[in-house]
């Protein structure tokens, strides 16, 4: 068997190309007791309307699933589909399709995973994890390291409108690794971190600890200013700010000025204090 045979194993195996091995005539029996066993219950149809097909196939389409990844999802032949869609030598597209074939095409949903690649789409939860993972120290240059592209490229994605599927999979992917990481811990430079969590504030991009999972990706779904954060995440942005103000050089007390009285003065020294001795007060043990 030629390694290219593909049909191997199916009925049209034994039915079209004359095969008579056991994977194909095992193939070619078990459609035959299925047809049978349809007549017998008077549900036999073997033809059946190919618009709702096509128009799930359509829809498909409009979400970026092109015709050949729905052949493959649908683990049928592509030419199968191009039939369906497309007019082939001055004839419309075909009007009827076997019923199982419309039945695998219209269980293939829209789905993030059914994306090819190559595919574009929004990206908006893209951008929003990379923003992110900035924001909590991580360099544009560590990030594209990582990613494996230039380091214009990271920059070019942090305010993209479109990204392809295999960026933003790759992406996703990364920040799910980082988002609770601290740069330092892998081989990032206090000054570099420093830089980055700078650039993410001047720029308000909100940090992990802003965006719930389901939101993300939501182009509507509304953060930073005006966003509603509960107690633990305002002090965990709270306590960046601080750490990041005294490894600028700042005393306790010009921090405090700068954060314009919005925590007290002990907090402030608190917070100094266990970021030069490089702990953090476990304040639920304290409070036990």
């Amino acid at each position: 068997m030629n390694a290219t045979e593909t049909w191997h194993g199916t009925p049209s195996g034994y039915r079209c190309h004359g095969c008579r091995c056991t994977s194909c005539t095992a193939a070619h029996n078990d459609r035959q007791a299925y047809w049978y066993r349809l007549k017998g219950y008077g549900t036999w149809t073997p033809m059946v309307d190919a618009e709702p097909a096509r128009q799930h196939i359509n829809m498909l389409r409009s979400y970026g699933i092109g015709v050949l990844r729905v052949a493959k999802l649908a683990d049928v032949n592509r030419s199968v589909i191009q039939k369906i869609v497309y007019s082939h030598q001055g004839r419309p597209p075909q009007r009827r399709v076997r019923e199982n074939i419309a039945r695998k095409i219209l269980a293939v949903q829209p789905s993030f995973d059914h994306l090819a690649d190559h595919a574009i789409i929004p990206g908006t939860g893209t951008t929003r994890r990379i923003q992110a993972l900035v924001r909590i120290g991580w360099p544009a240059a560590e990030l594209a390291l990582r990613l494996q592209v230039h380091r214009r490229r990271v920059d070019q994605i942090l305010s993209a409108d479109r990204v392809t599927v295999k960026s933003a999979r790759t992406i996703k992917a990364l920040y799910e690794e980082l988002w609770n990481q601290d740069p330092l811990n892998h081989g990032v430079a206090e000054h570099e971190k420093a830089r980055a969590i700078s650039r993410g504030q001047a720029n308000e991009w909100p940090p992990p600890a802003a965006w719930d999972d389901d939101e993300i990706d939501d182009p509507d779904a509304q953060t930073g200013r005006g966003e509603v954060l509960n107690f633990h995440e305002r002090a965990q942005l709270r306590r960046e700010e601080i750490e990041h103000l005294a490894w600028c050089g700042h005393t306790p007390e010009q921090i405090l000025d700068r954060l314009g009285g919005e925590v007290s003065i002990s907090t402030v020294r608190q917070i100094v204090a266990e970021w030069r001795a490089g702990v953090k007060r476990d304040r639920k043990q304290v409070a036990a």
